[in-house]
């Protein structure tokens, strides 16, 4: 497969000193950062039983989400980076990792998608309707549908596994002295191949699904959110509420900064992937290749940020999230879920959170709260 390449398309081919910054540089911080932190999260849910809340499940699920995500999606570059001078290289791994990491690639971003999306119900269902939310919002319940996530998105990224390949390209490059230390070919790894085929055109677009599908979130949340902060207005004006509108509001503005976070950090590559998937003539046209490469290379740092920042969200705003990271790392606990006897003080702020939880519950007929 011979790949000409004119002038203006060098940038395209050519790692740049910015790609090389975000490469050696940001990448691995965040990689260490989004592993260490994801991690966390899991671990915390395991040892201190009183974080085992059903949105903390889907946080959970969130947090397994992104740690799937930097383990699959950021080796994939650093193994064409080290290849050699030009980009996409994957000459040095085989077919497999490319099939493999563009499906668990594609796959972790729409689990995220839709476990927040069911987080923003589970809290809907919390403060607007407690009656209903006592017998639909259970842990089981909770643990069954993040498996059924994982389940249907993995059944439909099936045919990346399928159509993604590695291809060899041929690469003729522009006359001239300064390119003749490059490479004439790269193995690199596609969607589908060749790009001009029927069958290939066909399932290309239909990604855009992928791209419509994480986007079209936004509406929902928003409207779903918009609610949610009505009502809480309302139990701040009423005895009820105001005993427990303190804390719930602390959960929903966490919630509302950690999805807020989500967007900001994926929509812009998505936008430029549905453009792209429908018009690629179109975005290069309007955009000269030093424009693109800079949107290309923003969307991309957003979007590996947006799997290691929740953990440092969750800390920043919730208080309870805090002192359940220093029992779970300062050794304060012994066993799964169990407290340890080192300092009594800790066990009374659990039984503090655990009665007001308690209490949340009797007075809202079953409406709980999260850390």
């Amino acid at each position: 497969m011979e790949q000409h390449i004119q002038e203006k398309d060098v940038p395209f081919y050519v790692y740049s000193t910015t790609d090389t910054v975000i490469i050696t540089v940001f990448m691995p911080i965040v990689f260490a950062i989004g592993v260490i932190g994801n991690f966390a999260v899991c671990a915390v849910f395991i040892r201190i039983k009183s974080m085992r809340t059903v949105t903390n499940h889907y946080l959970v699920n969130l947090a397994l989400a992104d740690l799937i995500f930097l383990v699959f999606a950021a080796p994939q570059i650093w193994v064409s980076y080290a290849s050699g001078k030009i980009r996409h290289d994957f000459s040095h791994v085989g077919e497999s990792f490319c099939k493999v990491s563009i499906f668990f690639s594609d796959a972790c971003i729409l689990v995220s998608a839709c476990t927040i999306v069911l987080v923003t119900i589970e809290r809907y269902f919390a403060i607007c309707m407690p009656h209903r939310f006592k017998t639909i919002s259970t842990r089981p319940r909770a643990v069954a549908t993040c498996i059924c996530i994982w389940i249907i998105i993995g059944i439909y990224k099936t045919p990346a596994l399928y159509f993604s390949q590695l291809v060899q390209q041929e690469l003729i490059w522009p006359n001239g002295s300064q390119y003749d230390d490059y490479p004439d070919q790269r193995e690199t790894c596609l969607y589908c191949s060749p790009n001009n085929s029927t069958t290939c055109n066909r399932y290309t677009k239909s990604l855009a699904t992928d791209n419509l599908l994480v986007l079209s979130v936004i509406p929902i949340i928003s409207v779903l959110y918009t609610l949610i902060n009505i009502q809480l207005h309302k139990l701040a004006n009423t005895k009820i509420g105001a005993s427990s509108h303190r804390m719930k509001t602390q959960v929903v503005r966490m919630l509302i900064v950690t999805i807020s976070a989500f967007f900001i950090c994926i929509s812009p590559f998505r936008i430029m992937n549905l453009f792209e998937t429908f018009n690629q003539e179109l975005i290069y046209e309007k955009l000269q290749v030093a424009s693109f490469m800079l949107w290309a290379n923003i969307g991309r740092v957003l979007q590996y940020l947006n799997a290691a920042i929740n953990p440092i969200i969750y800390n920043l705003m919730s208080a309870r999230y805090r002192q359940a990271f220093k029992d779970c790392f300062l050794c304060r606990v012994n066993g799964p879920g169990m407290l340890s006897e080192v300092s009594g003080r800790n066990r009374n702020k659990y039984k503090v959170v655990s009665t007001n939880a308690s209490m949340l519950t009797k007075n809202e007929n079953g409406a709980s709260t999260v850390g």
